[in-house]
C-alpha cells in the first residue's frame, strides 16, 4: 500500500513521485505545476522508445526531471 504525505510545500519546493506514469502520479505533476513546485518524476523503463515517450509526456505535465529507473541505484548518486 502506498501512502499519500503531505506537507507545506512552498513554490519552489522539490516534490519526488515514485510511479509518475501512473494516474495518480500524473494527476500529482499537474497539481505540482500548478503550485509551482520542481518535481521530480520517477518512472521504471521500459526501453528507450517508451521512456522517451515518457519524458516527453511527464515534462509537458510538469515535470522538472523525468528519472527512468533501469534497475540500478546509481541514478540517485547523479540526483543527491
Amino acid at each position: 500500500m502506498s501512502g499519500l504525505y503531505v506537507t507545506h510545500a512552498q513554490a519552489g519546493d522539490a516534490v519526488i513521485l515514485n510511479a509518475a506514469t501512473s494516474v495518480v502520479g500524473q494527476a500529482l505533476l499537474q497539481l505540482g505545476g500548478a503550485l509551482r513546485l520542481r518535481c521530480l518524476a520517477v518512472v521504471r523503463s521500459h526501453g528507450a522508445e517508451a521512456d522517451a515517450a515518457s519524458r516527453a509526456r511527464l515534462t509537458a505535465l510538469g515535470a522538472t526531471l523525468v528519472l527512468v529507473d533501469a534497475g540500478s541505484l546509481q541514478v540517485a548518486a547523479h540526483v543527491l
